[in-house]
């Protein structure tokens, strides 16, 4: 066989594996083992950020707080905004459109969700990429496809920045990662529409570079607030720890997993752990209040904050999207 046939024999083993964990991880569990699984995170995330804190060296500086409402009054949204574009263009793929107010209310809601026992986010993408006239195989292989871009771009350039500064093992590793995932997701693009897949894999991927650098920003000027300096190779390393712990879909959201997996990886790019810890666990209280003020203005507006009519073609594609900030 072919060297690229069996290339493509195995990255569409890997897709077609993922694409099964996605659709799995909607109904894997029970009500009452998400509510223990929340329960947990919730334990890790006060705990260690509790336990961070006391950690921390005195004497403790006192927060820079108009840095601190910089991050959720401008940082928070901007997030939110790139959501909403990884949204809109998943759907561009599929060939739907939605009116823009449409998408920042699923984008908002969604990112909420994420935050509730699981399958949150995915029970609001769902609803509303059903009333589009979605399958859900489709559904399922963009929501994969923009999963594994979302982790490319951050491997990519958390690898590349890694190296930059020095880091050769660790930004080694990062990038060969995120050149296998960069891969597999103009592989999947491709497989998904081929006519289509060069234009809207640039588009995905300069969503997924946003992003990456919004989350990076904010974790800088939290670090800023506590009176820290940090390098851009570090934030982007814990940039990665929140991706790769929210992508992994146990916890909520990455709730605890982030923090936990951001005090692990903070020595190895030079930043104490628990100051590692302390910015992650900020930086996500802080998305949670505009979050949490922003879906209660929805909800409050109107009850039927997902049912919008669109413009789409017979159902026979659909789109979802990861839906997590960050």
């Amino acid at each position: 066989m072919p060297t690229h046939r069996r290339l493509d024999a195995f990255l569409k083993r890997v897709i077609e594996l993922l694409t099964r964990v996605t659709a799995a991880r909607a109904g894997a569990r029970s009500k009452h083992a998400d509510r223990i699984v929340m329960a947990v995170a919730t334990v890790i995330f006060v705990g260690g950020s509790i336990v961070a804190y006391a950690s921390l060296p005195d004497p403790r500086p006192q927060p820079i707080w108009i840095l601190l409402l910089l991050t959720a009054v401008v940082g928070v949204p901007l997030t939110l905004a790139t959501n909403t574009a990884e949204y809109l263009v998943s759907l561009k793929l599929l060939r739907y459109r939605v009116p823009l107010e449409a998408a920042i209310r699923v984008s908002i809601l969604a990112a909420a969700a994420n935050l509730l026992p699981l399958p949150g986010s995915v029970l609001v993408r769902t609803h509303a990429i059903r009333r589009l006239g979605a399958k859900t195989g489709r559904a399922l292989g963009v929501s994969t496809l923009v999963g594994v871009a979302w982790l490319a771009t951050t491997a990519a350039l958390s690898g590349g920045f890694l190296l930059i500064y020095g880091r050769i093992i660790l930004g080694s590793v990062t990038a060969s990662i995120g050149a296998l995932l960069l891969v597999a997701t103009f592989y999947l693009s491709a497989r998904l529409d081929v006519a289509r897949s060069a234009a809207f894999t640039g588009e995905l991927f300069l969503v997924e570079t946003a992003s990456v650098l919004v989350k990076a920003a904010r974790l800088y000027v939290v670090f800023r607030a506590l009176g820290h300096q940090v390098d851009v190779d570090q934030v982007l390393a814990l940039t990665m720890a929140a991706v790769v712990a929210t992508a992994s879909g146990f916890f909520p959201g990455g709730l605890g997993a982030t923090e936990v997996l951001s005090a692990a990886i903070s020595p190895l790019i030079d930043v104490p752990a628990a100051l590692g810890l302390l910015v992650a666990a900020i930086d996500r209280l802080l998305g949670i209040v505009v979050l949490g003020l922003l879906s209660a203005l929805l909800l409050t507006r109107r009850s039927d904050v997902l049912d919008e009519d669109v413009d789409a073609p017979p159902p026979s594609v659909a789109g979802i999207d990861r839906g997590s900030l960050t």
